[in-house]
């Protein structure tokens, strides 16, 4: 059963007013902000300032996400690793030291590989190594909280994430395929869950900390929670995933393609999948996720999807519209 959508928890206005919500409402934000690389997102709206005007507004909006976030809130950031569009910037690496000057607190950082052939190779002195340009074919989500990172355990009911995708996305690769796995079908044996999704990662940073420098791979982790809890081989030592999926979802490396601006009608989309994850992943069911930037309302949509509260804050009213057309189109149930 989807949450309810209530128009007005989409505001149409400026991510940057502090006015727009009361003070620690939202468990986890998810969202893509302009990438101050020229994009046309209206009429008025054009994202080619300088860099300077570009951290000082990350800035403003990141402080309102803060202070709008509930005690453990977390933030997923999508945000380029790097920009060469009016010069060398390292993006994610400012963004993330501006966040943390706030008030965020740094947890991890995925990188999605969305598979843009065309940003793989810059010309630069063609050939010659006095002038090469480098540039990633990948993105990157900050994952951020305020206060400390595991938050209360609200019982396995409100846990969403299924095993084969939990056991994926925390082993440090994430592809689409293993995402869109079906669920076990009814009647099949389940393997009775040890652990909560919510408490992995936190286990795994204490892991990590006893083991000192030494990496552990996503086997070494399955593997130690078979021996500490008596779990035979072959059974999964985590709610609700399968080896496979813990293999792939614990690694910081997701791969699935972006959306196309084309069929959804906005310059910047990013693909729903995106959201999907870092809402089952990091949110239980019932909480209010927020987007700052909701542009066409993919977020909101995954959201509610997953039940949970969707909220979101977009500066054109054309896109407010387009998103309420979309939710009342792509979330049949509401």
């Amino acid at each position: 059963m989807a949450a309810a959508f209530v128009p007005g928890q989409l505001v149409c206005g400026d991510a940057t007013d502090p006015s727009h919500f009361p003070p620690g409402l939202f468990q986890l934000t998810v969202t893509s902000p302009p990438y101050n690389v020229g994009l046309r997102y209206g009429d008025d709206v054009d994202d080619a300032g300088s860099y300077d005007d570009y951290l000082e507004f990350s800035r403003r909006w990141l402080a309102n996400c803060f202070a709008w976030s509930a005690e453990h809130g977390r933030l997923c950031m999508n945000i380029p690793l790097d920009k060469n569009s009016g010069g060398k910037q390292a993006v994610t690496a400012d963004l993330t030291n501006i966040a943390r000057e706030v008030g965020w607190r740094y947890h991890a950082t995925i990188i999605w590989n969305e598979g843009n052939i065309s940003r793989r190779t810059a010309w630069g002195s063609w050939m010659r190594p006095s002038a090469p340009h480098v540039i990633a074919p990948v993105e990157t989500i900050v994952v951020l909280h305020k206060g400390e990172w595991k938050r209360e355990h609200l019982g396995d009911a409100q846990v969403t994430i299924e095993r084969d995708e939990f056991m994926a996305w925390t082993s440090g690769t994430w592809t689409a395929d293993a995402a869109g796995a079906e669920p076990p079908s009814a009647g099949q044996p389940a393997v009775e869950p040890t652990i909560s999704p919510a408490a992995l990662l936190a286990w795994a940073i204490e892991v990590q900390k006893r083991r000192g420098a030494v990496p552990l791979t996503p086997q070494e982790v399955l593997d130690d929670l078979r021996e500490m809890r008596n779990i035979p081989d072959g059974a999964s030592p985590l709610a609700g995933l399968t080896d496979a999926e813990a293999e792939e979802w614990l690694s910081p490396i997701w791969q699935f393609n972006g959306e196309s601006a084309r069929r959804v009608g906005h310059p910047a989309p990013f693909p729903i999948e995106l959201p999907r994850r870092c809402i089952r992943l990091f949110s239980y069911r019932g909480d209010r996720v927020f987007d700052p930037f909701a542009g066409s309302g993919t977020t909101l949509i995954a959201a509610l999807r997953e039940e949970r509260d969707a909220w979101g804050i977009e500066l054109d009213p054309e896109y407010v519209s387009l998103a309420c057309d979309r939710i009342a189109t792509e979330v049949p149930f509401i």
